[in-house]
């Protein structure tokens, strides 16, 4: 594949995708740690997210990024409560690269409920009792067509919103100083 003329990347990075190390859900991505260069422990999923990023970058120099967030019943709590290690450390990822993010999973969480305030107690064992969430999510992580046309949806809007606002500001620069940016 020639990346060399990728315009935009969407990093979605779910907070599973890491691996489990013992597959008993939220927090077993977080205990995978290493060592980075300066002696400092990090976590596995802040090394991993940070190596899609370059890898990114060393094949579409000029790309623009936009990390997605997704999310289910099983991490929930987490957030909501924005509490999650991995979230987290992805989120501290792509501020350090100055990237911006989208939170799909916790807006289309948060629309769930407004549905159905009861969902706000959804868990992994329960879910499929929530007509609102069965509405948008197939199981316990993945959307179902009208989900992802909902993730869909927001990203379109939130691209439009941001080419809308350079345009505005007749700015031909990226927000990240990517060469070459037609807004």
């Amino acid at each position: 594949d020639d990346l060399g003329n990728l315009a935009l990347h969407t990093a979605e990075h779910g907070f599973s995708d890491t691996g489990r190390k013992t597959g008993d859900g939220a927090g077993d991505n977080a205990s995978r740690k290493y060592i980075d260069s300066n002696g400092k422990e990090v976590i596995a999923p802040a090394v991993e997210y940070e190596g899609i990023i370059r890898q990114i970058y060393q094949y579409a120099p000029d790309c623009e990024i936009i990390g997605i967030f997704t999310t289910g019943a099983k991490f929930l709590n987490h957030i909501t409560q924005d509490k999650y290690p991995t979230l987290s450390a992805e989120r501290a990822v792509l501020r350090k690269y100055n990237l911006p993010y989208l939170y799909v999973g916790r807006d289309l969480m948060n629309m769930i409920i407004a549905e159905d305030p009861n969902a706000v107690n959804i868990t992994t064992g329960n879910y499929s009792k929530y007509d609102a969430y069965k509405k948008y999510i197939s199981d316990t992580v993945h959307p179902n067509n009208d989900g992802y046309q909902i993730y869909a949806n927001m990203i379109n809007d939130y691209i439009d919103e941001r080419l809308a606002a350079l345009k505005a500001a007749d700015n031909t620069e990226s927000p990240i100083g990517v060469k070459n940016f037609a807004p």
